[in-house]
């Protein structure tokens, strides 16, 4: 199915509030739709959204300043995953900053996940203990250095 990707301003508020929904729904410290909005306002911060017409069935959230970015959250609607949409919003935050160094962190068990970032190039860099809470567990974090000759250094 083919999903169209929108970047997401504090004024789109339905599509946000969906976010926040489906934050609710995958994670067990989701963030709310106030911090959304922040992020969103943050000239620093991308927000994309995959959409089923104007509905939103993913969400990635990036952070990006001085030659770095992390991906803040990233996650597909329960019902829709294993539909390419992870990967479809990965990818358009690595296209959107080809020179940064990307950072994410994620949970020791969440194998589909690393297994995502591993195939876009991230590798392990690390761990932060008990990083996680409901339930405690340690993060990965994980590094995709910018292209040869895009670097920022």
């Amino acid at each position: 199915m083919m999903r169209k990707i929108k970047q997401i301003r504090s004024a789109d508020t339905s599509i946000l509030s969906q976010i926040t929904a489906m934050e609710q729904k995958c994670f067990s410290d989701p963030w709310s739709l106030q911090n959304f909005i922040d992020a969103a306002e943050n000239a620093c911060t991308a927000i994309w959204a995959a959409l089923d017409g104007e509905t939103a069935v993913g969400y990635l959230v990036c952070f990006c300043a001085a030659g770095e970015a992390e991906i803040c959250n990233i996650a597909a609607d329960p019902e829709h995953r294993r539909e390419g949409i992870g990967a479809l919003l990965l990818e358009t935050a690595l296209a959107a900053h080809p020179e940064a160094d990307f950072y994410l962190e994620v949970r020791v068990s969440n194998t589909a996940a690393r297994a995502l970032y591993e195939k876009h190039g991230f590798r392990e860099l690390g761990i932060r203990p008990d990083y996680y809470e409901n339930p405690r567990e340690n993060a990965i974090i994980m590094k995709r250095g910018a292209p040869a000759g895009r670097s920022h250094a």
